[in-house]
């Protein structure tokens, strides 16, 4: 199947600084009209911190979609920056919210760019998590607690550039609220305290990326935002969040994160909103196989 495939930088988009990272693999069909109606993006796992992960690891999934319908969806997988340097150093890396940063400043750049409009994000184990903060207002994210950590400098000094960044940046979590369809968790992380309940290695990379402060774990995800404001998730009855696991998987027990995820978001989402369904493949193979492209085909077919 002729799928075109083009790489394209996101750096400078809300501030961001440059960085070789910060990367969106492009893929559509070559049927495909110029702006296809309909994006399916991926955001790829990897505890924030592996280099041998990146946006062409959700090409399986992508073919398998794009297979689908050729003419009418467009794909993109974003990459973002990583908690240790890339040449293994000891220098400063990234740290939250700045991935959560990175991936909307990559929605950014597609929506002005390619004129995405209505779409579905997904995300594989750390990208699970990611893609769920998509919707979590602006100034939470720029909380000046994070403003040490955080290499999006500009968004954190308060003058007038800052003023129109935090505009954009606003306009692109409003942008996700009104048209993302839905939110797919593949072998994803739901919570960041009951990682080290899970496995206390796991304590390391989420301490990499989130800080040794283990109350800025709560503070850093969603559901105890929701405690405190508004649920900031689309409000049409229509989106979905579909909790992709394996039984195989090693890495993350279904007793865990796959029972956690739905305890979170049934709550606010509602019953019939939140669906949790099982996949086969050890964690990093997952994504890879056709019975998620399946099941992703199932809950997007409707807009097509």
């Amino acid at each position: 199947m002729p799928i075109n495939y083009t790489a394209v930088s996101y750096s400078g988009t809300l501030g961001a600084p440059a960085d070789p990272l910060r990367t969106i693999g492009l893929y559509k069909h070559s049927s495909a009209s110029e702006y296809p109606p309909f994006w399916f993006i991926f955001i790829h796992g990897g505890a924030w911190r592996d280099p041998r992960i990146n946006h062409t690891d959700g090409l399986p999934l992508i073919s398998a979609l794009l297979e689908k319908y050729p003419k009418s969806l467009a794909c993109a997988s974003i990459d973002y920056t990583l908690a240790k340097p890339l040449d293994g150093s000891n220098g400063r890396g990234a740290q939250h919210p700045d991935f959560t940063l990175d991936t909307l400043a990559a929605l950014t750049y597609l929506r002005t760019h390619h004129r995405v409009d209505q779409f579905a994000i997904s995300g594989h184990s750390a990208g699970a998590f990611m893609s769920l903060q998509i919707f979590i207002e602006p100034k939470v994210l720029l909380n000046p607690v994070y403003k040490s950590v955080s290499l999006y400098t500009t968004l954190f000094d308060q003058n007038i550039t800052t003023t129109k960044l935090l505009n954009d940046l606003e306009e692109t979590t409003n942008f996700a609220r009104e048209k993302c369809a839905a939110v797919f968790g593949i072998s994803g992380i739901y919570s960041l305290p009951l990682l080290p309940i899970e496995d206390a290695s796991y304590t390391g990379f989420t301490e990499e990326a989130f800080g040794t402060d283990q109350a800025l774990w709560e503070i850093s995800s969603v559901v105890p935002y929701i405690k405190d404001h508004v649920a900031p998730f689309p409000s049409s009855n229509a989106f979905k969040l579909i909790i992709i696991y394996s039984k195989s998987d090693e890495l993350l027990n279904p007793k865990f994160q796959p029972v956690k995820g739905p305890e979170l978001y049934i709550p606010i989402l509602g019953e019939k909103n939140v669906i949790v369904e099982e996949t086969s493949g050890l964690h990093d193979e997952s994504y890879k196989v056709q019975r998620t492209a399946d099941i992703v085909d199932k809950y997007l077919a409707e807009y097509f």
